[in-house]
């Protein structure tokens, strides 16, 4: 921790450099650039270009009663926007990412404002490490929050850093007195990378549904920064504004945020459109040329939303499993099928990704059956009791869908005989053709759909599952999506038959055929060449 001594001769230093009596905003801007030079770190790199603040000013649309909080990335941008707005103040918010500050660098850096602004300007609050101090240093107070980004890579992980990380930034929409908040991203490249959009690993989810994300702002090349405004309520729409044709001086002319947002071109989107798009970039959207998604109710494209029987397990003849049924249960005819027709991944190996269906069998499903993958292990009973087929699926119903309460899994399901199902499982017939229920099939098992039932409060309610949105695409866009899913899956199958060969294989045998083996392959091979040919 810092001596006073030492915070006192910084004090002193910045008060010969810049008289507060001449200019108290330009003494508190080398007051600052000070502090965090003694502490250590470069005042440069928290620098903004020319404009930017302007534009953040007309973004933030603060009051003369608002406290703005900013990261410390953001500090050198406070001191003209307050003094642009008497009466406002800064508190700064510890816990965010960028610059890594220690504690005490932040509490040292907290003793020097203090000490510097006494007597000078009461536009400095303090420090804000948790909400409530928030809450307290905020008192009748509008707020305010304000963020930075910088560089290139991937915007969404860096949101979900703050919406999980940064607990004053998530407490955005708990606050009662919050207003918005800003993030800033910050990159002379941020146009021409934005363009492309969140490039993902193939193995990464989509980009979240951000439902607090009301605008995006792309300014011009040389400013370098984009301004995401987010609000305390959720929304459905992102407004996308492109302002990348804005000149300076226009900019400066600007004196609210409508005035600015009617400066550049803008579009409307839906949060998930954004997400399927996996694009903030408003100048990618004004294109036209992304996927275009209608938001649709899991509701609306049903026939019925239900919780199965409140008969359990208990009160069945339970006869085994799909893959280890009783031995003594008479079989009457057989059909054999894959496992892979109940959608979703299927468990490794050809062994235990098939199994014998008999033509009376009947199966029930609860809790305990779903698995985490999304696949599911059916329960072979002797009989449906009277009374319940109306907690049971026929084959004829086709695609439908299996939401454990508790929210662990989303199944698309097809009843390959009748099925009963538990009280703890909302099952969903769907009233849709083939071709949707298939896009259905993929979409409830993506990562968009996974988000919202894993947020929703537990246990799951009717109200909750018919409430979860579905995008729905063109039927083009749909088809393509299918037809990927198909391919995906194709290949899927055709790895875990060559994996369950390869595990049937004895130690001794040889991997590549040798002698007479050779020569017979190479016959055929040689047949089928001139077959070709």
């Amino acid at each position: 921790m810092m001596d006073q001594r030492t915070v006192d001769s910084i004090v002193a230093a910045s008060k010969k450099c810049s008289d507060p009596a001449i200019s108290v905003e330009g003494y508190m801007l080398t007051l600052i650039i000070s502090a965090i030079d003694a502490l250590g770190y470069d005042p440069e790199e928290l620098a903004f270009r020319e404009g930017v603040v302007k534009a953040l000013e007309i973004e933030l649309d603060a009051r003369e009663d608002s406290l703005i909080v900013p990261d410390l990335l953001s500090i050198m941008a406070c001191l003209e926007l307050c003094s642009r707005r008497e009466g406002s103040r800064f508190a700064i918010a510890t816990q965010t990412m960028g610059i890594e500050f220690s504690s005490d660098a932040y509490h040292d850096l907290d003793t020097i404002l203090q000490a510097g602004f006494a007597g000078v300007s009461d536009c400095y609050a303090g420090l804000v490490e948790t909400p409530h101090d928030l809450e307290e240093l905020a008192d009748s107070s509008k707020i305010i929050q304000l963020r930075r980004t910088s560089g290139v890579g991937a915007l969404s992980p860096r949101f979900n850093y703050m919406l999980e990380e940064d607990p004053i930034w998530a407490a955005l929409p708990e606050l009662e007195n919050s207003i918005k908040g800003v993030v800033v991203w910050d990159s002379l490249s941020a146009n021409e990378i934005g363009y492309i959009g969140d490039v993902l690993m193939p193995y990464e989810d989509s980009l979240p549904v951000f439902k607090r994300l009301s605008s995006v702002l792309e300014l011009p090349d040389m400013m370098g920064a984009w301004l995401f405004d987010w609000g305390p309520a959720g929304s459905e729409d992102t407004l996308m504004i492109d302002c990348t044709a804005l000149d300076v001086t226009k900019l400066f002319a600007c004196s609210s945020q409508d005035e600015l947002h009617d400066a550049g071109v803008s579009v409307k989107v839906t949060n998930y459109e954004v997400a399927l798009n996996r694009n903030y970039c408003p100048a990618y959207y004004l294109s036209g040329d992304y996927l275009h998604a209608s938001n649709m109710s899991l509701g609306s494209l049903t026939k019925k939303i239900q919780r199965g029987t409140t008969l359990s397990g208990k009160d069945l003849d339970v006869l085994g499993t799909i893959y280890k049924k009783d031995k003594s249960k008479e079989k009457s005819s057989s059909e054999f099928v894959s496992l892979s027709g109940f959608g979703g991944p299927v468990p490794l190996g050809l062994k235990s990704s098939t199994y014998i269906i008999y033509g009376d069998d009947l199966w029930y499903i609860d809790n305990a059956c779903i698995q985490q993958d999304g696949t599911v292990i059916p329960k072979v009973i002797s009989e449906i009791p009277n009374g319940q087929q109306r907690y049971t699926l026929y084959p004829e119903d086709g695609t439908c869908i299996l939401i454990p309460r508790s929210g662990k899994a989303v199944v698309p399901f097809v009843a390959k005989v009748p099925t009963l199902i538990s009280n703890n499982i909302f099952f969903i017939r769907l009233e849709v053709d083939k071709a949707e229920s298939e896009y259905i099939d993929c979409l409830v098992r993506s990562s968009i759909f996974r988000s919202q039932v894993n947020a929703a409060p537990k246990p799951l309610s009717k109200e909750d599952v018919s409430s979860f949105v579905l995008p729905i695409l063109s039927k083009k866009d749909q088809a393509d999506v299918t037809a990927r899913e198909k391919k995906i899956s194709g290949k899927i199958v055709k790895l875990q038959k060559e994996i369950a060969m390869l595990e049937m294989l004895d130690p001794f045998d040889p991997l590549e055929a040798t002698g007479i083996e050779a020569k017979r392959k190479a016959a055929i091979r040689k047949l089928k060449e001139d077959a070709n040919d």
